[in-house]
């Protein structure tokens, strides 16, 4: 299992080096996740953990407002809206976190 990383934002103060990993051989992506819960973490369809820097102050407004008008339109229409906390098991194998959905 490989680790990448991304960022969202250009004023990161956490370089990717210093980031609390805990990754052991053959351990799941559940138990990855359990054990590093200050990261927001997704895997891809090859089986990488992908580890995304937290938002900051602009996206974390865009994502609340997309959230806001996807529950508004789910209410009027049927449905239901998840935020950016929920992982979904996708057929290719992968594990990823919409801003919203």
């Amino acid at each position: 299992m490989s680790i990448v990383t991304c960022q969202e934002d250009e004023a990161s103060d956490q370089p990717v080096g210093d980031l609390p990993l805990t990754l052991r051989l053959n351990e799941s992506f559940e138990e990855f996740v359990k054990l590093n819960p200050d990261l927001v973490v997704e895997q891809n369809a090859n089986g990488e953990i992908v580890i995304n820097s937290p938002t900051g102050g602009e996206s974390s407004e865009r994502n609340a407002e997309l959230t806001f008008q996807l529950r508004a339109w789910s209410k009027q229409f049927g449905g239901v809206t998840f935020d950016s906390s929920v992982i979904f098991c996708l057929p290719d194998g992968s594990k990823r976190s919409p801003d919203a959905s």
